[in-house]
């Protein structure tokens, strides 16, 4: 339980967190019901179960992270759009998406 309440102190310091989950070998031994409810707090899709049937939440760390990085990274490509400095079929491309796709955001976008 320990590790959730490290876990959810430190969620919006990316450093201090990725340092947490390095440094403290439980991150990768997690129970099932801390592994759960951190996956309840903070949207994780929980990991597959080790040998032990414990979980590795590292990786569901990671994932999160890389996760939010890729909603940056599409969330800058929308605004180039907007102000002009991209067309639409590069950063529909840079996104991995199809233009129809893209165009979609963007209006999404634009309506909030």
């Amino acid at each position: 339980m320990r590790e959730l309440f490290t876990f959810l102190n430190r969620r919006n310091d990316g450093e201090k967190l990725r340092e947490a989950v390095r440094n403290d070998i439980s991150f990768s031994q997690m129970d099932r019901e801390t592994a759960e409810l951190m996956s309840e707090f903070a949207s994780l899709e929980l990991p597959k179960k080790n040998k032990e049937g414990e979980y590795d939440m590292c990786k569901a760390v990671e994932e999160l992270k890389e996760e939010g990085r890729e909603e940056g990274r599409v969330e800058m490509l929308v605004s180039l759009v907007k102000d002009g400095l991209l067309n639409i079929e590069e950063a529909a491309k840079r996104a991995h998406m199809t233009v129809t796709d893209f165009e979609k955001l963007v209006n999404t976008s634009e309506s909030n």
